[in-house]
């Protein structure tokens, strides 16, 4: 991630960087532009100048993360995939002197889904806060189904979609 975040920043006329993960379904456009507009401006909702900003996800860890500055120390010692993924990871990025912003409410909680669990959890999860569309829902029954059939079923060698 680190490597990543670098190489956008030195891109000529780069003054910001966002990474995501590739399994949040409810990511959206607004969330990259509100991710966007945080750094651009350097304050965070609550009044913090922040060089860095994160995504939380609901399992303890992060599904963006944003910066207009980095450390070479910025995600050292964190132990990923834990629920406390993104509070380790904060903690990095300040004990470097880089200004963590908008930690409570710039960016929704997101789920990222990581298990067959998650999947299950996110298409229970109905707070109303994105349009995820009938498509993309029944697409991920479906695949939930089939992935649920073959892990029931050991001589099948692939789920069918």
């Amino acid at each position: 991630m680190l490597h990543a975040l670098e190489q956008m920043l030195k891109t000529p006329g780069a003054s910001r960087a966002i990474l995501v993960g590739t399994d949040v379904p409810d990511l959206n456009a607004e969330v990259l532009t509100r991710a966007n507009d945080v750094l651009r401006n350097g304050i965070a909702e609550d009044g913090t100048i922040c060089d860095v900003l994160f995504g939380p996800a609901c399992d303890g860890g992060f599904y963006l993360v944003a910066a207009s500055k980095t450390h070479k120390k910025m995600f050292q010692d964190v132990t990923w995939s834990q629920s406390t993924t993104l509070e380790e990871t904060i903690r990095a990025c300040t004990t470097c002197s880089l200004r963590v912003g908008g930690i409570h409410g710039d960016l929704p909680r997101l789920r990222d889904i990581d298990t067959v669990d998650d999947l299950t959890a996110w298409l229970h999860d109905d707070n109303g806060s994105v349009d995820r569309g009938d498509g993309l829902r029944e697409f991920i029954r479906v695949a939930k189904d089939a992935v649920t059939e073959h892990e029931s079923s050991p001589t099948q060698t692939s789920p069918t979609l």
